[in-house]
């Protein structure tokens, strides 16, 4: 770990240095004197940037689930139906590509803790902005969901288990939350 006088970015140095270790030895075995000794400092400074252990595994479960935000949030433009289907399309394929990373990176050691967070996180993300589309469609009277963000969490975690299973396809998850959104648009509906 080379110094820096910019406080993110020795904080994030610490990160990866976590991130490195947690992957190599697992989350329960690595320390903090092996994070400080991967990063050749003083553990004081290791307690400037994190109160505890506790920390730094919140800290590395965000950088898991900060591609799924970043996605999200470039979303913004474009019809309604459109970016429903895109925030669908991104949802899903997110979703797997985090599974498969932290697959990946449990087969060394302890994982659970990191990947139970990094998907809480995720999914609560990934929750708030599908909320916000199936409001906004109520509002355009294009779909008529009476509680908008339970119907977005039911959707997410679903999304969140069916990715974790590489014999689902994608396109399958996709269709079937597409299918479920589309039996509550109001022109779809037979009344």
């Amino acid at each position: 770990m080379k110094a820096q006088d910019d406080p993110r970015g020795r904080r994030e140095e610490f990160i990866n240095a976590a991130q490195k270790l947690f992957q190599e030895n697992g989350v329960v075995q690595t320390t903090v004197n092996a994070i400080v000794k991967e990063g050749n400092v003083a553990k004081g400074q290791f307690y400037y940037y994190f109160n505890s252990m506790d920390d730094v595994i919140e800290a590395v479960s965000q950088k898991y689930s900060q591609q799924l935000r970043e996605t999200l949030s470039q979303m913004a433009s474009g019809t309604y139906e459109k970016r429903l289907n895109d925030f669908i399309d991104n949802a899903v394929v997110q979703f797997r590509l985090m599974w498969d990373q932290l697959s990946k990176e449990t087969s060394g050691g302890d994982f659970s803790i990191l990947a139970f967070r990094s998907m809480v996180s995720a999914k609560k993300a990934a929750a708030q902005f599908l909320t916000a589309l199936l409001e906004e469609g109520n509002r355009m009277q294009k779909t008529d969901i009476p509680d908008p963000e339970n119907f977005a969490r039911m959707l997410i975690g679903g999304i969140a288990d069916l990715t974790s299973r590489p014999e689902v396809q994608l396109e399958e998850i996709e269709k079937m939350v597409k299918n479920m959104i589309k039996s509550c648009r109001k022109d779809d509906r037979h009344e």
